[in-house]
């Protein structure tokens, strides 16, 4: 069977050529000296573990593709360091949920992390979980690549508090179907092992079979496993090389305080995912300080998207679905007002009118997705995701365009765990639609600049992002990019009435019509509608008044057509049929009593309007916008650029005139 050809990215080559080079150098050299060859910087062996053991990271931002990195990694090890075609690998990941999803992709074969391997190795290849291995066969630890993927947890003997942990510890007991692996050893092989009690015979349990194969150690998501017990858990394994992959590397080095950085070989900057399109960029956000607003603006976002979405699928057959990710507060018994995931939820079926079955909370008791087999199915309803810290670790859905937090303040730890969800490109090909390449954040804030701020650094050092790059440069935010998508769509009048429509006079009068205009408008004889083609301008519909002035009633269809194009609001009555225009009646109140407003309650106190100081009732009835917006984006250079588009508006306003 023919292997996937699936291609790296520019920057994942680039990561994985200075990752093998650096194991040809240890090689040689070995890994301190390689490694301050490589980047100039001084190696720090990985804590309790031998400090001749090559210990590096490569940072790479969320949406970078870890993964597919660490499944390419196995087999350059293999070739260049471990020089072995059979490594065995331990693959630690943080969570049962990332375990679950990274062992279906693995024995998936047309998977890119199953292609990977499978080009290094063939059918020489065997996925296992920790209870797979507890089972093992002598012919699959000697005849083959072996990979036991299983969360770092579940290997450990004891937790932080020194209690003894039951699960971790069948991986150090006597398990009859290892025995065999450690029948015919070596005096050498033989003595870093541990013994049963009082003999010389080794243990026949996992973690001796592991320092029996000395396995390549890949430490997924490695910011989660900095503890002395995480390396003191390695160490007892007798690891041959330790790769860690992580957006957010440990670069504070105090061991005093049980800190210890990593050695990063090499970083990923979030320039060169945007340039290669895995994540969408900029994060356009916008915040107001009254959280109904905010939602609204968020749920008008999404349907815009899915808009933009739905023309994407008729043009190009890819099926996006855009969804929100709602971050409600958590509850408070001595604050009966918070917006927690149920007025969220209530919020949303009533006030919204959303379907029940477009919602999921995944929260509390509430763990709605995990009753949802695949999110990328066309026939899934979901649209909307209600959390409050975070979503189920390991969840991932390029879906998820939109965040809407109503928390006052949004923490950095708030943007990596959620804020990262929205960043993936779907397909990680950039769309036609300039919408669908965008991220956006609703934030209820009182402080736009303090929030674009608590964005920028939960970016940093939460998604990765390059702090030694970021910068702030001012761009306007314009139309949620949603332009492009009004400009091709058809809009249509109202039927013209039966008796006016006069189907050859029309025609002949739009063949007349300036190129510029005649190429976006059309009739239809048989529905007696006039189209437009995107949105009309008033120089076109000038044109149109002048070039279909011989058809009656023309005008007043041609101008409700304008409104339409330019999303303008117009009231649904015709002119014949429209009600009075009513001013509510004035009153006054006297001695208690509501009274119609009448001449005689001034005549014993003559007065003059005109000298009246009216800027006290002007300022009552005035309306405080309270909604900021702006953008949050990448640069060529990777620097992170937060823009202000209010405050490039007022500048704007005293030179950028309507046409007339």
């Amino acid at each position: 069977m023919a292997v996937p050809d699936f291609e790296l990215k520019e920057y994942q080559r680039i990561a994985l050529d200075r990752f093998t080079a650096w194991l040809r150098t240890t090689a040689e050299t070995g890994a301190d000296t390689a490694f301050y060859q490589a980047t100039g910087f001084p190696y720090r062996p990985a804590p309790h573990v031998d400090p001749e053991t090559p210990y590096v990271c490569l940072r790479v931002p969320t949406g970078g593709g870890k993964t597919l990195l660490a499944a390419h990694a196995i087999g350059s090890a293999a070739r260049e360091y471990l020089a072995t075609p059979n490594p065995m690998v331990l693959w630690l990941v943080p969570s049962t949920a990332i375990l679950d999803q990274t062992l279906t992709a693995l024995n998936t074969e047309t998977h890119p992390y199953r292609a990977a391997l499978a080009r290094d190795f063939g059918r020489n290849l065997s996925i296992m979980t920790k209870a797979g291995a507890l089972t093992m066969a002598r012919a699959d630890a000697t005849g083959g690549a072996v990979v036991i993927v299983s969360t770092i947890q579940s290997f450990r003997r004891e937790d932080e508090q020194g209690r003894e942990n039951p699960e971790g510890l069948k991986v150090y007991e006597d398990a009859g179907a290892l025995m065999d692996h450690f029948a015919t050893l070596t005096q050498e092989q033989n003595a870093p092992l541990d013994k049963v009690d009082g003999t010389s015979r080794p243990i026949a349990s996992l973690a001796n079979l592991l320092r029996l194969h000395r396995p390549m150690v890949i430490v997924d998501e490695a910011h989660n496993s900095r503890t002395d017990l995480s390396f003191r858990t390695l160490a007892r394994f007798h690891p041959s090389l330790i790769l860690e992959l992580t957006a957010t590397p440990q670069t504070d080095h105090t061991p005093a305080r049980g800190k210890h950085a990593s050695n990063i070989l090499h970083s990923v900057s979030a320039a060169e995912l945007k340039a290669e399109e895995m994540i969408k960029m900029p994060i356009r956000l916008t915040t107001d300080s009254a959280w109904t607003r905010t939602v609204g603006a968020a749920m008008d976002s999404q349907r815009m998207l899915e808009e933009a979405a739905q023309a994407e699928q008729a043009e190009t057959g890819e099926y996006i679905r855009p969804i929100i990710l709602f971050q409600a507060q958590s509850a408070s018994r001595t604050d009966p007002h918070r917006l927690t995931w149920q007025r969220i939820e209530a919020h949303l079926k009533t006030e919204q009118r959303i379907p029940a079955d477009q919602i999921a909370v995944h929260t509390g008791p509430r763990k709605d997705l995990d009753a949802i087999p695949d999110m990328f199915d066309p026939k899934c309803p979901v649209r909307y995701i209600i959390t409050v810290a975070k979503l189920k670790e390991g969840w991932d859905c390029p879906f998820a365009y939109v965040l809407c937090s109503v928390a006052d303040q949004v923490s950095p730890v708030a943007v990596e765990q959620i804020l990262g969800r929205i960043l993936r490109m779907p397909k990680a090909r950039r769309k036609r639609r300039d919408a669908l390449n965008q991220s956006y954040a609703y934030i209820v804030s009182h402080s736009f600049d303090t929030t674009a701020q608590q964005l920028k650094t939960g970016l940093i050092e939460g998604a990765g992002f390059n702090w030694l790059e970021a910068a702030q440069i001012v761009a306007p935010l314009r139309d949620m990019g949603i332009s492009g998508v009004a400009e091709n769509h058809l809009y249509e009048s109202d039927p013209l009435p039966e008796e006016i429509a006069q189907p050859g006079v029309i025609a002949a009068a739009l063949g007349k019509l300036p190129p510029s205009v005649k190429t976006r408008v059309s009739f239809d004889h048989d529905t007696r509608k006039l189209s437009y083609k995107g949105a009309m301008t008033r120089d076109s519909r000038n044109i149109l008044h002048l070039g279909l002035a011989t058809v009656p009633q023309m005008g007043q269809h041609i101008d409700r057509l304008y409104a339409k194009t330019n999303n303008f609001r117009t009231n649904a009555a015709g002119e014949d049929t429209k009600p009075p225009f009513i001013v509510p009646m004035l009153g006054i109140r006297r001695q208690g009593k509501m009274q119609p407003f009448a001449q005689e309650h001034f005549l014993d106190q003559p007065w003059r309007l005109e000298a009246c100081d009216v800027s006290d009732i002007v300022n009552r009835f005035r309306l405080t916008e309270t909604s900021q917006t702006g953008t949050i984006n990448v640069s060529n250079k990777g620097r992170i650029e937060i823009s202000f588009a209010a405050q490039l508006q007022r500048q704007l306003a005293g030179i950028i005139r309507e046409p007339a």
